[in-house]
C-alpha cells in the first residue's frame, strides 16, 4: 500500500514539473549552411567593374523557419555598388518572396513568407548585380570580395566561389585567398584555374559563425577605367536627388506663393520730403508698418512721444562710480486721462506703472521681465487694426502661418519618416519655405503708399538741407521737392523727435537743434549744464532701446589584398551577412 502510494506521488510529481518547464525549441537562426557556391561573373559593362552574382545557398534548418536574411553591403571603400537585385528563386520549393530593408549599411533581404513556416533541408538561389567592384592602384587594379561574409552567425560546412573573368585585354591575373574572421591572415583554401578566365576558390575547412572565405583577383592596368567627376555625380544622383528635389519642389511652391501673394502693390516709386508722418500716425504705427514688427525703438519713440506730450516726465539721474558715472531713468506719470490716446497707446501708457496715478514713478530698469505682457498685447492688437484700416492685405501675423505650418511639418516629416538622405534634404526644403514664410507680410496700396510717405519723411529728417538740394538736383534722383521745408522751431524738433527715434536717425535729426534749447525742455529733469541735445537723446535712447530684456520674456531656470599589410580575411567588398527568421 505505502508503495503504491510513493509510486502514485512520484509519478504525479513526474508530471507535475514536466508540465510546469518550459518545451526546448531552437530558434530560427539555429541552422547549418551545407554549402555556399557563388558564381561572380566580372565585366567592363561598368567601367569601374560589374560583378554579376548567383549565389546558390543549402541549408538545413533545426526548427520551423519562415525563411532566410541576406544582408549585402550597401558601398564598397566609399563607393555605392548599386545593388540590383535580379531574382530570388529556390529549387526545394521554399518559399521566396522578399522585402528588403537598410540596416548598418547593408541592403537585407527577407526572403520567406510570414504566413507559411519551413523546416529541414532548404536551398535558396540569389541573383543581383552590383557595381564599382574594383580597386584603382598605381600598378594594379584589384578585386577584393568576400564571398559568403563575416555577418552570419551560423556555420558553413563548404565554401565555393566561381570567377569567370569576362575581358578582352586579359592578359595576366594574380590571386590570393584568405579565411576567417575580419582581419584573419590563414589561407584554409585552395585556388584552381582551368584557364585564365576562370578562377574557383574552395574552402578547406568549414567556416565557422562570422568566418569568411576572400578572395583577391590583380589585373593589369587599363582593363577597367577609374570613375571620372561625371561618373561619380551619375552614381551620387539619388542622393542629389534626394537632397535637392525637395528644395526645388517645395521650395518653388514657397517663392510662387510668395511672388503671388507676398509681394507688395507697387508704388510712385519716387521719394518725396515729408515733414510729418502719413495719416497723423502714431510712432508705433510707423514703426510697424515701416517694417512689419514692434521692436525696441518704436517703444523708446513712444516713450519720447509721451513725454513730449506731458503725460510723462523723464528724470535723468547720475550715478557715480569709481571708474564713470552713468546715467539711470525715471519716468513720472503726470497724466491719467487717456481720453486723446489710441488704444495702443493707452495700454503702453497704463503698463509703464504699476500704479496708474499721477506721481507714480518706475525705473526703465525695473521694467525688465515684466513689461512683455504689454509689449505682445500691443504688437497683436496694432497688426490687427493696421490691418483693419487698409495699410496691410492681411494680418502679418496670419499671412506666414501657412508657410510656417508648410516648414514644420517638412522638418518633422524628414526627420521621422524619409529613408536615407531624404532624411536630410526633406528637412533642408523647410529652409527656403520658412524664409519665404517670413516674407509673406504684405502691404496694400495705402501701405505702400504710407511706407514712400514715412521713406520720404525719413529723408528729411536725416538730410541736411543744402544735401536735400543737392540730391533734388540730379538728373537721376528718386526725389521729389514736395513743398518749402517748415520752420526749424522747438515744437517741431520736439514733434518729430520720436520718428526720427524710430527711423534710426536721432542723431542726424537732433544734430540740426544742438543750440535750440536756452532752458530745460518740460518733460526733462536733469542737471542741464551738462544738457547736449544729441547725447540726451542717444543715452536715453540706449537705455530704453537696448535694454531687450525689458521687451522680452524671462529666461527658465584600407590597402590592397597584395601590398602593405598584405590582404586578409572580411577586407573586400560583398560578403555581409545573414541569418533566419
Amino acid at each position: 500500500m505505502i508503495k503504491k502510494v510513493l509510486f502514485s506521488l512520484s509519478a504525479a510529481l513526474s508530471l507535475f514539473f514536466l508540465s510546469a518547464s518550459p518545451l526546448a525549441h531552437a530558434d530560427v537562426n539555429d541552422f547549418v549552411i551545407n554549402n555556399f557556391d557563388g558564381t561572380y561573373t566580372l565585366s567592363t559593362a561598368d567601367k569601374q567593374g560589374e560583378l554579376h552574382i548567383v549565389e546558390q545557398i543549402d541549408l538545413t534548418f533545426s526548427d520551423y523557419n519562415h525563411g532566410i536574411l541576406r544582408a549585402i553591403p550597401k558601398k564598397y571603400k566609399g563607393q555605392s555598388l548599386k545593388l540590383h537585385v535580379n531574382s530570388i528563386s529556390s529549387n526545394s520549393g521554399a518559399p521566396t518572396q522578399y522585402t528588403s530593408y537598410t540596416d548598418s549599411g547593408n541592403t537585407v533581404l527577407k526572403i520567406g513568407d510570414k504566413n507559411r513556416t519551413i523546416t529541414g533541408k532548404q536551398s535558396y538561389t540569389i541573383d543581383y548585380t552590383v557595381d564599382n567592384v574594383i580597386t584603382f592602384y598605381p600598378d594594379h587594379d584589384e578585386l577584393y570580395w568576400d564571398i559568403n561574409g563575416d555577418q552570419w552567425n551560423q556555420l558553413f560546412e563548404k565554401v565555393k566561389a566561381h570567377f569567370i573573368l569576362l575581358s578582352e585585354n586579359l592578359s595576366s591575373i594574380k590571386e590570393a585567398c584568405f579565411t576567417g574572421s575580419f582581419g584573419s591572415v590563414q589561407k584554409n583554401c585552395r585556388i584552381t584555374n582551368p584557364d585564365i578566365t576562370n578562377t574557383v576558390v574552395t574552402t578547406n575547412q568549414p567556416l565557422k559563425e562570422n568566418e569568411t572565405l576572400t578572395t583577391v583577383i590583380a589585373f593589369d592596368k587599363d582593363i577597367f577605367q577609374p570613375a571620372t567627376f561625371w561618373d561619380k555625380l551619375n552614381d551620387q544622383k539619388g542622393l542629389l536627388i534626394a537632397l535637392i528635389a525637395p528644395t526645388l519642389i517645395f521650395g518653388g511652391y514657397a517663392f510662387g506663393r510668395w511672388y503671388k501673394k507676398g509681394r507688395d502693390f507697387k508704388g510712385r516709386g519716387v521719394i518725396v520730403p515729408e515733414y510729418g508722418p502719413p495719416d497723423n500716425l502714431t510712432p508705433a504705427e510707423v514703426g510697424v508698418i515701416a517694417d512689419y514688427k514692434l521692436d525696441n525703438k518704436d517703444f523708446s519713440a513712444t516713450i519720447i512721444d509721451f513725454a513730449v506730450r506731458k503725460y510723462i516726465l523723464i528724470h535723468e539721474i547720475k550715478q557715480k562710480k569709481i571708474l564713470k558715472d552713468s546715467k539711470k531713468y525715471e519716468l513720472e506719470l503726470l497724466s491719467t486721462d487717456i481720453s486723446g490716446l489710441k488704444p495702443h497707446e493707452a495700454t503702453i501708457l497704463t503698463g509703464l506703472f504699476d500704479s496708474f496715478t499721477p506721481g507714480s514713478k518706475v525705473f526703465i530698469e525695473d521694467l525688465k521681465n515684466k513689461f512683455y505682457i504689454t509689449v505682445a498685447k500691443v504688437r497683436k492688437d496694432l497688426l490687427k487694426s493696421l490691418t483693419e484700416a487698409g495699410y496691410f492685405d492681411g494680418n502679418p501675423i496670419k499671412a506666414s502661418g501657412g508657410l510656417y505650418a508648410l516648414a514644420i511639418g517638412l522638418a518633422l516629416v524628414g526627420l521621422t519618416f524619409a529613408p536615407d538622405w531624404w532624411r536630410v534634404g526633406v528637412p533642408l526644403a523647410a529652409i527656403p519655405v520658412f524664409i519665404f514664410g517670413t516674407l509673406m507680410d504684405r502691404r496694400t496700396p495705402k501701405g505702400v503708399a504710407a511706407k514712400e510717405h514715412i521713406e520720404g519723411l525719413k529723408l528729411y529728417l536725416k538730410v541736411a538741407e543744402k544735401d536735400r538740394i543737392k540730391m533734388l538736383q540730379s538728373p537721376d534722383a528718386p526725389y521729389a521737392e514736395k513743398s518749402a521745408a517748415p520752420k526749424m522751431t522747438v515744437h517741431l524738433y520736439e514733434k518729430l523727435l520720436p520718428y526720427a527715434i524710430l527711423l534710426g536717425v536721432e542723431r542726424e535729426w537732433s544734430k540740426k537743434f544742438e543750440n535750440i534749447y536756452t532752458q530745460p525742455p518740460d518733460w526733462y529733469d536733469g542737471d542741464f549744464r551738462t544738457f547736449n541735445t544729441v547725447l540726451f537723446i542717444s543715452s536715453l535712447n540706449s537705455s530704453v532701446g537696448t535694454m531687450n530684456t525689458n521687451f522680452s520674456a524671462p529666461s527658465s531656470s584600407s590597402s590592397s589584398g597584395f601590398s602593405g599589410g598584405g590582404g586578409f580575411s572580411g577586407g573586400g567588398g560583398g560578403g555581409g551577412g545573414g541569418g533566419g527568421w
